[in-house]
């Protein structure tokens, strides 16, 4: 394997901040310099690890000698302690309770929602008209996942759900996280938390005994019948995060490519 012996720190996050339209750009040409390459991260020494050994090493054989990056300490401010930002005991206790959520058999109940959604929304599209596949594919994401956590339809608060995501992106993004003042996160993170809470307490007042996520999770940490605990809180506001505007965005950089390759 090839690696980098330099002086830190060769590159900086700064580049970023000059070039905030490109930052992929800026990790292709740490990328070039090396397996293993060291660089500025807002003021903090990072590593570009550039081949799958040394992303094996850290996240698979000794996962347990590191901890969770800055920016997921710092996401802690709008997720809680939730699947993404728990570690030791903890996450592993919680990924437990969450594995039965996410089996085979349950996987491809979530793929007949997914593609029924998915009808429905392309059902609306015509010939010739032009679609802002940003704007759909969030709209898209959202209503799938509030059919899978909550058994919820969430088109009602598609565009606040999305202001509030865009103004915390910052919070887990690994390149930005560290120059986002963090009262920028706390207007979002209350509006996320308080639909969430108006979320499981639509479900828990449902009489129907579905099979939803937020159902199968309360079943799996012995909360049936009983109060939402904070964990399992932190757990569905990291599912309902993750599940929605990360997957929109891939899928609307899928469409773009797509395009490109027409």
């Amino acid at each position: 394997m090839k690696s980098l012996v330099s002086a830190y720190p060769p590159k900086s996050i700064w580049s970023i901040r000059r070039s905030p339209q490109d930052p992929i750009a800026f990790l292709q040409g740490v990328a070039a310099e090396g397996d293993l390459v060291p660089f500025s991260l807002g003021g903090h020494r990072a590593f570009l690890l550039n081949h799958p050994d040394y992303v094996e090493d850290v996240l698979v054989l000794n996962h347990s000698k590191f901890s969770k990056p800055p920016a997921l300490q710092r996401s802690r401010t709008l997720l809680g302690t939730g699947l993404l930002t728990a570690e030791g005991a903890l996450h592993r206790r919680r990924r437990r309770l969450a594995q039965p959520a996410f089996s085979p058999d349950r996987m491809e109940a979530y793929a007949a929602t997914i593609a029924r959604s998915a009808s429905r929304a392309h059902e609306q599209w015509q010939d010739g008209q032009i679609v802002d596949m940003a704007a759909e594919m969030h709209a898209l994401t959202l209503a799938v996942i509030g059919q899978i956590l909550f058994g919820a339809d969430l088109a009602p608060e598609a565009a606040e759900v999305r202001r509030a995501l865009t103004a915390a992106s910052a919070s887990i993004d690994p390149l930005f996280s560290l120059l986002a003042p963090a009262r920028r996160l706390r207007p979002a993170r209350d509006t996320l938390r308080a639909l969430l809470d108006r979320l499981i307490a639509q479900r828990l007042a449902s009489a129907d005994d579905g099979d939803d996520v937020l159902t199968l999770l309360r079943r799996a940490d012995g909360s049936g019948g009983q109060a939402v605990s904070d964990e399992l809180r932190d757990d569905l506001l990291t599912l309902f995060v993750a599940g929605h505007d990360t997957i929109a965005n891939g899928l609307t950089w899928t469409w773009r490519e797509g395009w490109r390759l027409d």
